[in-house]
């Protein structure tokens, strides 16, 4: 009898250190995850989705693009390093860089339920507003709805791992970056479909807010939009019009900036928990086009690798001219900024004031808990 009673007493023992242990230790599936970044849209904000495209014309995997990334690699980024996705998620502390691209992380399916918790890029370089936009000059790009329906995919495997309540919570808490809208502009200036600048911008808006509702609907709720910079005097355009910029898509470009700012206004006024804040890329480019001392740069018509006029007619390449002190550069190649440039224009938008992005900055932006 008195051996029993000894065990009884060593049983509650070891239960009392167990129920001790457990109340202490949480397994880190029931911890809360950190909200994590998705990133849609064009060539500024791609890193390495078109890497993974057969037959596109919009690819920087080749030398000189990477030449100042780590270990020289070009990485599919447009860029000399690192570009506006790496920053912007290295200032708000999501990450050393951008997440990877959905494309790449699919080549892992074993864990691809675990990696996706941390973010994902789903930026495809050429693509834009329009499900068209790109395929013409580019062959093939991942467009806008297609990544769209990358995301949804996302949510579908973060929703298995982690329930339906806490997936909702993570994804309406998560950063969505945009950026689109320029290749819908070249695109219009290119090939000069037959319909007036003002129908076009409205039309390209009324696409825009389709996409942002398609969205919200799958969860998002916190919208971060790069906006578009002055596309007219990028290098490619200063190429083709006697190295001056080209005003009217200047004009295009200002102008779909203030249209979007109303949109986005009246989308969060009618879809409840929606917030936003868009960058003036267009205001902020202009200024260090026109006067590049601001920035600390030295040049801003020309590119720092590329060929023919202002260096704007064809893309970087190992054959390319290209520029000993790049960190003076405001452009790379023909379209796309230099790392540095890049740098200096997301500080702008997760830090800035309302001349630069509104009505709030990224970090407010990122910072709200849905």
């Amino acid at each position: 009898m008195a051996k029993q009673q000894h065990n009884i007493i060593n049983l509650v023992f070891l239960c009392i250190i167990v129920t001790l242990f457990c109340a202490c230790w949480v397994p880190a599936a029931t911890e809360e995850l950190a909200a994590p970044v998705f990133l849609f849209g064009d060539s500024l904000l791609d890193v390495g989705t078109n890497n993974y495209l057969i037959g596109s014309k919009a690819t920087a995997n080749n030398p000189y693009y990477g030449i100042d990334y780590p270990n020289s690699t070009p990485t599919g980024r447009f860029s000399n390093g690192r570009n506006f996705a790496d920053y912007i998620a290295s200032l708000l502390n999501y990450s050393d860089e951008s997440p990877p691209p959905f494309l790449a992380l699919i080549q892992d399916m074993g864990n691809f339920n675990r990696n996706i918790l941390g973010g994902v890029n789903f930026a495809s370089g050429g693509s834009g507003v329009f499900d068209r936009t790109g395929c013409q000059a580019f062959t093939n790009v991942v467009s806008w709805k297609q990544q769209i329906r990358q995301f949804e995919t996302v949510c579908g495997n973060i929703t298995q791992s982690l329930g339906e309540i806490k997936a909702g919570k993570l994804i309406s808490n998560a950063l969505y970056i945009i950026s689109v809208g320029s290749n819908d502009l070249f695109d219009y200036h290119r090939f000069s479909p037959p319909i007036s600048g003002p129908h076009f911008l409205a039309n390209l808006n009324n696409a825009l807010a389709i996409k942002l509702k398609i969205l919200y609907t799958l969860g998002a709720r916190k919208f971060g939009l790069l906006g578009v910079p002055a596309l007219g005097c990028s290098p490619a355009i200063r190429s083709m019009n006697g190295g001056a910029c080209n005003e009217t898509l200047n004009s295009m470009a200002e102008a779909f900036h203030d249209s979007t700012l109303t949109l986005l206004h009246n989308l969060s006024q009618a879809n409840p928990g929606m917030h936003y804040a868009l960058g003036n890329s267009y205001k902020l480019t202009r200024v260090i086009i026109d006067h590049p001392a601001l920035g600390g740069f030295k040049v801003a018509s020309n590119a720092c690798c590329g060929q023919g006029p202002n260096k704007g007619q064809g893309k970087c390449m190992e054959t390319s001219n290209l520029c000993k002190n790049r960190d003076s550069y405001v452009f790379f190649d023909l379209f796309h900024p230099t790392q540095t440039a890049s740098n200096y224009a997301a500080i702008f938008l997760v830090s800035g004031g309302n001349q630069t992005v509104s009505p709030i900055n990224f970090t407010t932006l990122a910072n709200i808990h849905v």
